[in-house]
């Protein structure tokens, strides 16, 4: 408890009142010391009852629950003052007088009354017995712990003054007999209750509350009631007073500590919630129903905080742990939106219990981690797509060196057989099969963003225009084609090819998904992202983007399924139906050319990927031309063959020597480095794999510029290397023969190299 609470409650327990808070259903929720000494229990026995059923007598129960409904409701002002018995703990009953305020909150609702009662049992006690006896009203009038005194209506001279009256305001007896009631209260003193009746009543002053100024010059506040009477044997008005002071000061403090109170939570970026013990949520504010989705307190008022939760085991393990631990500390959990939409928080909930440990209410403290959650987990996914797409590069360069034997070898006894030799279509078979196995190994190597692409300056509009036919044929007459183009499209730099295998990759994927017909749109568009984007769990750089999406009214993908999709081999399609590398091969392409995929679908309502590719400011480059093909592929200059794997290195040298080469075979950098030293005259080319132990290929051909400035060189490679490579993309002037190769593949480029 702050300081200034700790006034607003001392306040409360000095008043000589009772202040009683009641809600709209009767329940109490808030009760000074002072109230809990008149009705003879404790606070903690009192929070929470109904006032009328427990406290008011039977008899006038539901005719003072009716007069509580029409204050609530504006229709009783005159009778916000009243007063009725009430039953305390030994039996008895005690008469006190209230004076209610309704109590309102920042949107003008009710939400219960504030009410002040003073225990006018005595002074009840005391009229009774001036009635009975004048001379036994005179000693009570007299030794009234509260000032009274007797005036004259038509005059509004004091006729009468008891002690109390003297001992407050600090006139003598004497003086207040020279005085009228108006002195008292000059006309500009502020009128505090809301019914003035001092002349419209012939000069009463009806009960109320009204500002006082003493002797010295001190205001009070003092609560009045009024009565007539005959006072030596002429008509007169009785008043008595009680000094309300510091309960008025007691009513602002508190008013101010609510409003305190109300703007710190109500400010409060974390949700914070009250709830019953069965859930229901009894208080909550802004930053809560901003969390969940409620769009007012009135709506979550209609629901049960535990049906947040999407598991019912999840709720019971809640409320066993509170009621074992009493307070919950940065419980982690996962609930659910108004929506439907998951949400992570980490919550801080504290269990009020009564004396036999039954929970009764709830308090809970909510912080939002969604966002720091998809974070994480696109932390995780991202590290797991490089795991896989290391591995994945990995075999693929293993399998690209055995490719290239086995290819090798299987042209190079094609070449040897005669045409009617039986073992021919044998060999065949293997060729072909070898050269499946290339198509998935160059799959792996674009999903693991380790093949070789050759960028260039590119309009998408330029490169949808030139796949229309294609993809008009591939999709079939069952599917209408659409395409909307954005006129004046930014340029990107990409690998045409690659890009082009983007999209016959997912024109493929969508017509597969539209057995029965549909429609496959394409779209170009430009896009700004100045602060970067976060969808899904991906989030994407700041910058300037050309975005090509592929939609289709498809059957959709399965939520289950959206995170698998890009990872090899994954596919929903029927067994022999499809490899599950077509779009781990878009993922890899777009991945590599700097850009970013998500897709949208839903089972039933299609499909949508969306690539987004950064925008260059430059100008559109020339589409290089081919390089001919050399009219012979034989040749007789010496050549130096720099590989690692010793059977790669023996198949190429057959196929060299066997069209007139001479060859030269190095195992290592070092050893070609040498090698180049014993015969600088001779060497013509260098052939070099790019990733060796030691000297790899780069550094390499770095060294042999040294020794030999006119040396050619071509590299050779399953897989790119960051020593030649930069994200994947080939450097200028640098000639690339990726394996695995065949005979005439590795002739021609040798031979491109060589007369170029």
């Amino acid at each position: 408890m702050n300081a200034e609470e700790g006034t607003a409650q001392k306040y409360l327990d000095i008043a000589n009142v009772i202040l009683l808070v009641l809600q709209p259903d009767g329940r109490i929720s808030l009760i000074n010391k002072k109230g809990c000494e008149i009705l003879g229990y404790s606070e903690e026995e009192i929070i929470g009852k109904n006032w009328f059923d427990s406290f008011v007598p039977v008899d006038i129960r539901s005719q003072l629950q009716e007069k509580f409904k029409k204050i609530l409701q504006g229709e009783d002002s005159s009778g916000q003052i009243y007063e009725n018995p009430v039953i305390t703990r030994d039996g008895s009953q005690r008469f006190i007088l209230w004076n209610n305020t309704v109590l309102k909150d920042e949107n003008g609702s009710v939400v219960g009354t504030l009410s002040s009662g003073q225990d006018i049992t005595a002074r009840l006690q005391i009229e009774k017995e001036l009635r009975e006896s004048e001379k036994r009203y005179r000693q009570l009038y007299q030794n009234n712990p509260h000032p009274m005194w007797i005036y004259d209506p038509e005059t509004f001279c004091f006729l009468d003054i008891n002690q109390a009256a003297v001992d407050c305001y600090g006139y003598s007896y004497d003086e207040f007999l020279q005085m009228k009631v108006t002195d008292l209260q000059p006309v500009s003193a502020n009128h505090l209750s809301p019914d003035r009746k001092f002349v419209e009543n012939k000069g009463v002053l009806g009960s109320g509350r009204w500002r006082h100024k003493k002797k010295n010059g001190e205001w009070i506040d003092v609560e009045i009631r009024t009565n007539h009477l005959n006072f030596n044997g002429k008509p007169a008005v009785v008043v008595l007073a009680f000094d309300v002071t510091q309960h008025i000061q007691a009513e602002i403090e508190l008013r101010r500590s609510e409003e305190k109170y109300r703007s710190f939570v109500e400010d409060d970026l974390t949700g914070d919630y009250i709830s019953s013990a069965d859930g229901r949520i009894l208080f909550c504010n802004p930053a809560f129903l901003q969390i969940f989705g409620f769009e007012s307190l009135e709506q979550a008022q209609n629901f049960s905080v535990l049906t947040l939760y999407p598991q019912a085991m999840d709720r019971e393990k809640l409320l066993a742990e509170l009621k074992t631990r009493k307070k919950l500390e940065k419980y982690e959990m996962e609930l659910r939106r108004l929506d439907g939409k998951p949400i992570y928080v980490i919550a801080n909930i504290i269990g009020k219990f009564n004396e036999q440990c039954e929970l009764l209410e709830m308090k809970g403290y909510l912080y939002d981690i969604t966002q720091h959650k998809r974070m994480e987990e696109q932390f995780w996914q991202a590290q797991k797509m490089e795991a896989v797409g290391r591995l994945a590069g990995g075999v693929a360069h293993d399998f690209n060196n055995l490719l290239s034997v086995i290819n090798g070898y299987s042209d190079l006894a094609l070449q040897r057989l005669p045409e009617n030799d039986p073992l021919r279509k044998d060999i065949s078979l293997i060729l072909h099969a070898g050269k499946k196995a290339e198509a998935l190994t160059r799959q792996l190597l674009a999903f693991s963003r380790r093949q070789m692409m050759q960028p260039r300056i590119i309009n998408l509009n330029n490169l949808v225009d030139d796949l229309q036919k294609i993809l008009r044929r591939l999709i079939g007459e069952d599917i209408k084609l659409i395409i909307n183009k954005t006129p004046r499209l930014g340029l990107v730099k990409a690998d045409p090819t690659q890009i082009e295998q983007v999209l016959m990759n997912l024109a493929v994927n969508s017509r597969d998904a539209m057995p029965h017909g549909g429609v496959l749109m394409i779209e170009t568009r430009n896009v700004n992202f100045p602060n970067g984007m976060i969808q899904e769990r991906v989030t994407m750089s700041p910058g300037a983007y050309v975005m090509l999406a592929v939609s289709d009214t498809g059957v959709g993908i399965e939520e289950a399924y959206r995170d698998k999709i890009f990872e090899p081999f994954f596919t929903t399609k029927e067994k022999g139906k499809g490899t599950g590398l077509g779009l781990s091969t878009v993922y890899g392409i777009v991945k590599q050319s700097g850009g970013y995929i998500w897709v949208y679908s839903e089972p039933g309502k299609g499909t949508t990927f969306k690539i987004y590719l950064p925008r260059v400011n430059v100008k559109q480059e020339e589409v290089p031309k081919d390089q001919t093909v050399p009219v012979s592929l034989k040749g007789s200059e010496t050549i130096l063959l720099v590989e690692d794997d010793p059977d790669v290195r023996e198949v190429a040298a057959v196929i060299l020597s066997q069209n007139g080469y001479r060859v030269i075979q190095a195992e290592s950098g070092e050893e070609a480095l040498q090698l180049v030293q014993k015969n600088n005259g001779d060497i013509r080319l260098m052939i070099t794999d790019v990733v060796m132990p030691g000297i790899n290929g780069q550094e390499l051909a770095n060294k042999m510029k040294t020794l030999r400035k006119d040396l050619k060189v071509l590299y050779v490679s399953g897989y790119t290397d960051e020593a030649i490579v930069q994200h994947g993309m080939l450097e200028n002037n640098l000639v690339y023969l990726p394996k695995p190769f065949n005979i005439e593949e590795l002739l021609i480029k040798v031979r491109q190299v060589l007369d170029s």
